[in-house]
């Protein structure tokens, strides 16, 4: 069989990892698992309100500028299109 035809498992199996390295990244992985777990019990726990500022945290925030420029846009995009049906 050809290297490239390995599926991943066979290729994880080509590197010699000495006991100490298998030890610390099956650490890593628990400790990843654990937090990961953490965060969704304190999501879970949060209040409805908490809920809603963290989605407001998430949505983007533009600037003044970006929004006046996007009102401007559609102002302009309004006119055109009212002054094509009049005229």
């Amino acid at each position: 069989m050809s290297k490239r035809k390995k599926n991943r498992k066979d290729m994880a199996l080509d590197f010699d990892f000495t006991p100490e390295q298998r030890t610390h990244f099956t650490n890593m992985a628990h400790q990843t698992d654990l937090k990961r777990a953490w965060q969704a019990n304190q999501f879970q726990q949060s209040s409805s309100m908490s809920v809603l500022k963290q989605y407001s945290r998430l949505k983007p925030q533009y600037s003044k500028r970006v929004k006046r420029t996007l009102w401007l846009l559609i102002f302009v995009a309004v006119v055109m299109v009212s002054m094509y049906f009049i005229g």
